[in-house]
């Protein structure tokens, strides 16, 4: 495929258009695990629930992009 006269893999256009959807819809429901009551971004961390997290926005849109990006290399090209 070719972007700005660059040649670009079909496979890294999936893996960005993933992470853009993706973190959108994280960013317009704002789940309770990402995000504090006023809908900051909590901290990646234990202890405090209401500040600290397990599963960060950054972890979880990081994963799913790569386990895309690796889904979509291994099973369509």
């Amino acid at each position: 495929m070719k972007l700005f006269n660059f040649e670009v893999s079909e496979s890294l256009v999936v893996g960005l258009l993933s992470i853009f959807i993706f973190g959108s819809i994280l960013l317009h429901y704002k789940p309770s695990v990402m995000f504090t009551q006023d809908g900051q971004f909590k901290k990646f961390g234990t202890g405090n629930t209401n500040v600290n997290t397990l599963f960060p926005f950054w972890l979880i849109l990081s994963v799913f992009s790569m386990s895309v990006y690796f889904s979509y290399t291994m099973f369509y090209l």
